[in-house]
């Protein structure tokens, strides 16, 4: 119909404008139907295993997906990518995975129930972690005391090397050793419990970084200077920039639980939101429904 269109308009078959043309809607509408052709036959294949699948679940409001390959449904993992496949597609509208995408739920009002029972659980092991955390503090809290206590004594010491040595470049160290220090020390006061991670940082690695600080500043106090003193002093700035890095990472070692419960905190309202249909995907699909 396109190609007689174009000849009733004066464009002649046999020119070579006309040939052109005509070779070039005729490669556009078969490259057309090549693509319905593979999207229809991929979602003909996808309702039937859509087909196969409402068999094997006839009866129930969830299925595990390891049940559902003992029965017929495949691979686990390929079964898991043809399921999000027919949510997308609209095959199982009130479908959900469970957050570890072991189960597959069938019904709206059974996903509503696991998401409260899920909720409920999350709730119950916030509060006996923040019961654990308390106890914690209250038992740690004599440790932490004499954390605090003789964390002050070291970084006063540490302060009063400092203020010995003139090299500009050590200074600089030992100010971002007091900073490190200094942090670790705030922590603690926030979080008690923490001070039972410092045991070895305040028996062995403070003690040691402020006897390296107290030789280095001996050996700038000394008025002749030789190689071996100039290697000595160099030796001890290089191991305080290990120093510092070490004292780095055990700073960011305390965070550890924080860290996993805001990651808890973010499955919980990830889970939440693909309920309410807020997630990138579910909005995809509406947008797709609306076209």
């Amino acid at each position: 119909l396109m190609l007689r269109y174009i000849f009733s308009k004066g464009v002649s078959a046999g020119s070579g404008v006309g040939l052109l043309v005509a070779a070039a809607l005729f490669e556009l509408i078969f490259i057309g139907s090549v693509v319905l052709g593979v999207k229809g036959g991929r979602m003909r294949r996808l309702y039937k295993k859509y087909q196969k699948l409402g068999r094997i679940c006839e009866t129930g409001d969830y299925m595990r997906l390891s049940d559902l390959s003992r029965d017929g449904g495949g691979p686990v993992p390929q079964m898991a990518e043809d399921l999000k496949k027919m949510m997308k597609s609209g095959f199982l509208p009130d479908s959900h995975f469970d957050a570890q995408e072991e189960t597959l739920i069938l019904t709206r009002e059974t996903y509503l129930h696991y998401l409260l029972t899920e909720k409920f659980r999350q709730e119950e092991a916030s509060l006996g972690e923040a019961m654990r955390r308390n106890l914690d503090q209250a038992k740690n809290a004599p440790e932490a005391r004499m954390v605090l206590e003789d964390g002050e004594k070291y970084l006063e010491a540490v302060h009063a090397c400092k203020e010995r040595i003139s090299d500009p470049e050590m200074r600089q160290k030992i100010e971002k050793l007091e900073n490190i220090t200094g942090k670790i020390f705030d922590e603690v006061k926030k979080r008690p419990e923490s001070a039972s991670g410092l045991r070895k940082f305040m028996s062995y690695y403070l003690p040691t970084t402020l006897k390296l600080l107290n030789a280095y500043a001996d050996l700038s106090e000394r008025e002749e200077i030789g190689d071996n003193i100039r290697e000595a002093k160099k030796e001890i700035s290089e191991s305080l920039t290990g120093i510092n890095q070490a004292f780095e990472k055990l700073f960011d070692s305390l965070f550890e639980d924080v860290s996993w419960d805001i990651s808890s905190d973010i499955s919980v309202m990830k889970t939440m939101m693909a309920h309410d249909g807020l997630s990138e995907d579910d909005l995809i699909v509406q947008e797709k429904t609306v076209e």
